[in-house]
């Protein structure tokens, strides 16, 4: 027993001395044995300052590892394919199931030892020389496994198994396209045959020429390999990225290493319109509801370049206009023609500055078909400091029947296709519309139906006043005005106008005027009218100014008429006995308060002169008083040279209208001049409300209200 445990001793004392002396030497011993392990590999490794090695970990300050560039035929090398550089880093390396002994001694003895090698450093450069790609990583972390053997005369072989590699937080740069931000999980075994699957890439930044795409988030699955940056195209699949503050996905993203393009189609799933810039507002939103669609886009440089987009609105998506106090006036809505809201869009859009300090972005060259019309922009800038765009858009032939909505109190039928400009300047405080022109060559229709009123007694006395009133319209020509504080100018222009309310209507035409909404804050249903002229019956009317109150049904202005025929007055009136040459002009004020009007001192005079022929039934003239007689002959046939006519109109409708009429009849009592005063005097309340004069004033000539006056010239 004793010679055994001699033996035993001296096999412990020769372990102990071969672990120091290798210990002592291992710089040196480790160089060597990687130069010995990599010959003929067509590799270089290079180790600067190999730190000893302990029983689990050796050291370094700095590994390199590159290709040995091949000799050609003149004994020229061509240049390195790829280089890796590792700085500070460990490598760690366990011998499952075995302790450091006896995996020692199992190699002395030729037997295979599982290994498991672990590489960290403070950071990885590598270069791709061929393709232009470089690659950096700030904390590798490589992981192989495999099974380590020797063959005798310090003859060691190493045959892997496996090999993972978490990037995380790593950059890849090749020429003007950078990926920063990136992880991805790389793991490749031999019973895979080395090929790496589809993995999950992140990239949290794309930049191109240092400045950034307005994309943020993507993540895509690609196969890593170095075939893969050196091919034509670079291909990602299952992509979805953050475009702004929209969630956007893709089925594939292809870069084309040789035009240096990046083209993917964009899908756009459930984009809410509030959150669009320009369209959020300050109190209440320009846009709801959600769109979708799919914008096929080609990145370069800072350019992308967008063809033949789609956008789809859901049900409920619209664009909204508010009155000053932010209650909705109209709203457009946008799934009024189908789902396919935008079509065969097109545009250029420039990014200016780097996506940490992004100033603006401006798209160029927009047009798309919207709503079944044509909509063009020449250039749309957005300031992202200043939340501030400026723009113009150009529209042709927008549909605005099954669009357009009118809100509250109004509604509305339009067939009146709409096209003209809209200069916008959208910002933090709102939106601003610049000598905006709007016109259309159809038709339409808005109805008023005031909301009845709670007072049952006033209702019944009034009735009429919640009738629904209609305004028939024909080529609306608007140029508009509007502040971000809400206040808008229309300058509208109408070839016809018809109102009509019951039983009741009139017509104007050529109609044009100012409308001022939202002007006084303090009174939101007040709309202003300006410089408004009109025809009518071949002649004009006018109002210089009007401030109507749309919830008091209020107002007070005077209107001007000019030219306008008499005969057209008296068939108004249903006066069939009575044929008039000749025109008024004049001045008429009226105030208006809910269903009642006020005139006062109202005036009109004939411009020229001109005749009025009453003619006379042989029963009036029959059962007529010999002064009534006088007046019936003078009115047969009677020249006027002067007429003039007042008329004052109480609110409970009582009027009195004055006829002053200078003149002569060729017929009687041998043209000698007569002077006639006729005094009217009735309610013509509900008579105005109907803007039709149906007082039998035949009746009222022959028998009530009629004074009479003949005067003989001196």
């Amino acid at each position: 027993m004793k010679w055994l445990i001699r033996l035993l001793l001296v096999v412990v004392l020769l372990f102990a001395s071969a672990g120091i002396s290798l210990w002592l030497v291992s710089p040196w011993l480790i160089t060597k044995l990687v130069e010995k392990a990599t010959a003929g590999k067509g590799i270089a490794v290079r180790i600067e300052k190999p730190g000893r090695p302990t029983l689990t970990s050796a050291g370094f300050e700095t590994l390199e590892v590159t290709n040995i560039p091949e000799t050609t035929s003149n004994k020229e090398a061509s240049p390195a394919a790829y280089s890796l550089r590792f700085s500070r880093g460990k490598l760690e390396y366990r011998f499952p199931s075995y302790n450091i002994f006896r995996a020692v001694f199992s190699l002395l003895t030729g037997t295979a030892v599982p290994v498991n090698l672990d590489l960290s450093a403070d950071s990885l450069h590598a270069e791709l020389k061929e393709a232009g790609i470089k690659f950096i990583d700030r904390s590798p972390l490589m992981s192989l496994t495999g099974k380590l053997s020797s063959s005798g005369n310090n003859n060691f072989s190493f045959q892997p198994d496996s090999f993972t590699y978490i990037v995380n937080e790593a950059d890849i740069k090749k020429e003007k396209l950078s990926l920063e931000g990136i992880d991805y999980a790389i793991s490749l075994s031999g019973e895979e045959q080395w090929s790496q699957k589809p993995e999950k890439l992140l990239v949290r930044r794309l930049l191109t020429n240092g400045s950034a795409a307005p994309v943020s988030n993507f993540k895509a699955a690609i196969p890593i390999t170095p075939k893969t940056f050196s091919s034509e195209n670079i291909v990602f699949t299952n992509c979805s990225v953050d475009l702004l503050t929209w969630k956007a996905s893709t089925d594939s993203i292809v870069y084309n290493t040789s035009s240096k393009e990046t083209s993917f189609t964009l899908q756009l799933e459930k984009l809410k319109l509030e959150d669009i810039p320009g369209f959020k507002g300050k109190d209440n939103p320009y846009g709801t509801g959600t769109v979708s669609g799919e914008i096929p886009l080609t990145f370069r440089d800072t350019t992308i370049t967008i063809a033949n987009a789609v956008i789809r609105s859901e049900p409920g998506a619209k664009l909204i206009y508010y009155s000053a106090e932010g209650s909705p006036l109209a709203h457009v809505n946008l799934a009024g023609r189908g789902k396919e809201t935008v079509k065969q869009l097109s545009a250029v859009i420039n990014l200016r500055g780097p996506m940490t300090a992004l100033q603006g972005i401006a798209l160029n060259d927009v047009s798309c078909t919207f709503l079944g019309g044509h909509v063009s922009a020449k250039k749309i800038y957005y300031d992202l400091n200043k939340k501030q765009s400026h723009f113009t858009i150009r529209i042709r032939n927008i549909p605005l029947r099954s669009t357009l909505r009118l809100l509250g109190d109004f509604s509305g039928s339009f067939n009146a296709p709409l096209s003209g400009t809209v200069p916008f300047l959208v910002s933090r405080k709102g939106f601003r519309i610049k000598n905006a022109h709007l016109f259309s060559a159809g038709k339409g229709e808005i109805k008023h139906t005031p909301k009845e009123k709670p007072n049952i007694e006033e209702k019944d006395m009034f009735s009429s006043d919640t009738k629904p009133v209609l305004y028939l319209f024909s080529s609306p020509d608007m140029r508009i005005n509007r502040t971000v504080s809400g206040t808008t100018d229309i300058m509208l222009m109408l070839k016809s106008f018809e109102r009509k309310k019951g039983s009741g209507s009139y017509n104007l035409d050529n109609l044009k005027g100012t409308l001022t909404l939202g002007q006084d804050p303090s009174k939101p249903d007040v709309v202003l009218l300006e410089d408004f002229t009109a025809s009518i019956f071949g002649g004009t009317v006018a109002v210089d100014n009007v401030a109507y109150n749309f919830k008091e049904n209020s107002a007070d202005f005077i209107l001007s008429v000019e030219r306008i025929p008499i005969q057209e007055l008296i068939n108004l009136q249903g006066l069939k006995k009575v044929t008039t040459s000749g025109t008024l002009s004049g001045k008429i004020p009226i105030k208006m308060n809910g269903p009642l009007f006020e005139v006062h001192q109202g005036a009109m005079n004939a411009e020229e002169d001109g005749r009025i022929i009453y003619n006379a039934s042989e029963e009036e003239i029959a059962i007529a008083h010999e002064s009534l007689k006088t007046t019936y002959s003078a009115l047969s046939d009677f020249h006027y040279n002067e007429l003039q006519a007042s008329m004052d109109i109480e609110p409970d409708g009582e009027s009195i209208i004055q006829l002053r009429l200078k003149g002569f009849n060729p017929s009687f009592q041998e043209g000698r001049p007569v002077h006639l005063n006729l005094n009217v005097e009735q309610n013509l309340l509900d008579l105005l409300r109907s803007f039709t004069i149906s007082t039998n004033i035949e009746e009222a000539i022959s028998e009530k209200t009629l004074q009479k006056q003949l005067k003989k010239s001196q």
